[in-house]
C-alpha cells in the first residue's frame, strides 16, 4: 500500500485550499475533499513509497526537517500530462524546499525505502493536489476556479505527517514549529 510524507499547511493556508475543494464540487468537478474516505488535507508530499514508512526512516525525516516550519510559496495552478485529470496548486522551488525534500529522499533510502521515480530529486514537482480524475474537458473551468482565490500565496508547512495514501490515514504526525 502506497504511503506518502506529507507536509501540512498553516491554518490560514488549509483554509484557502479547501476554499477550492469546495468551489470545485459546488462546480460539479472532481476535489480532493470528496476524495477516498474525506481524511485527507491540503498538503505537500515530499516523497510517495511503495510500502509502510517504518520509525527508522520516520526517524530520518524528522532530522531532514528538523523543528521549523517550511515556508511554502502556492503560486500557481497547473496540471499533469496524461489521462488522470490531477489538478494541483504550483509550489515555487526555491533553495530551501530543495534541501528539505533531499534530505527526506536520502533518509528513506538510509531506511532502504525507495520513493516513487516522479519524487526522486531533479523528477519532484512540488504541488498541492486540488482534484484528481479530472475530465479533460473540464480542466479549464478547475483551473478557472483554482485561479479566483488570489494567488500567490505565502504559506508555511507547520506538520509532516505518514500517510495512507488510499484512505488518508496518518500513521506518524509531528508538529514542525
Amino acid at each position: 500500500m502506497p504511503h506518502a510524507i506529507e507536509l501540512y499547511l498553516d491554518p490560514v493556508s488549509e483554509t484557502f485550499v479547501r476554499r477550492i475543494w469546495d468551489d470545485l464540487l459546488w462546480a460539479g468537478l472532481p476535489s480532493l475533499a470528496a476524495y477516498g474516505t474525506h481524511a485527507h488535507r491540503p498538503h505537500v508530499s515530499l516523497s510517495v513509497c511503495g510500502r509502510a514508512v517504518g520509525n527508522e526512516a520516520a526517524r530520518g525525516v524528522s532530522e531532514a526537517l528538523g523543528e521549523s516550519a517550511v515556508p511554502i510559496e502556492l503560486s500557481g495552478v497547473g496540471t499533469f500530462p496524461g489521462g488522470r485529470g490531477v489538478v494541483f496548486l504550483a509550489v515555487a522551488v526555491d533553495e530551501a524546499l530543495i534541501r528539505v525534500h533531499r534530505g527526506v529522499d536520502d533518509a528513506l533510502r538510509r531506511a532502504g525505502i525507495v520513493p516513487w521515480d516522479y519524487y526522486a530529486p531533479g523528477r519532484w514537482v512540488p504541488h498541492c493536489t486540488l482534484a484528481m480524475g479530472m475530465p479533460p474537458e473540464r480542466l479549464g473551468e478547475a483551473m478557472a476556479i483554482a485561479l479566483r482565490g488570489g494567488l500567490p500565496l505565502s504559506a508555511r508547512a507547520i506538520d509532516v505527517a505518514v500517510v495512507d495514501v488510499a484512505n488518508g490515514a496518518t500513521s506518524l504526525h509531528a508538529r514542525l514549529c
